[in-house]
C-alpha cells in the first residue's frame, strides 16, 4: 500500500485529477447500473405474482 502511495506522489497532477475522475464517472456509472436493476426487478416483482413451489411449503 506504500508503494501504491508513493507512485500517486509522483504522478502528474493533470493525471492525478484524470485518475479521479475516471473513479468518481465508474462509480456513478455503477450506481445508475445498480439503480436500474434494481427499478427492473421491483417491476418485476409486481407483474408476477410469486410463485408456490413445493419447497415453500413449511413441513
Amino acid at each position: 500500500m506504500f508503494s501504491l502511495a508513493r507512485r500517486l506522489l509522483f504522478l502528474l497532477p493533470s493525471q492525478l485529477l484524470l485518475l479521479l475522475a475516471t473513479q468518481e464517472h465508474l462509480r456513478g456509472m455503477l450506481h445508475n447500473r445498480i439503480q436500474v436493476t434494481k427499478a427492473q426487478e421491483s417491476k418485476q416483482a409486481k407483474e408476477s405474482p410469486p410463485k408456490s413451489d413445493s419447497t415453500d411449503r413449511p413441513f
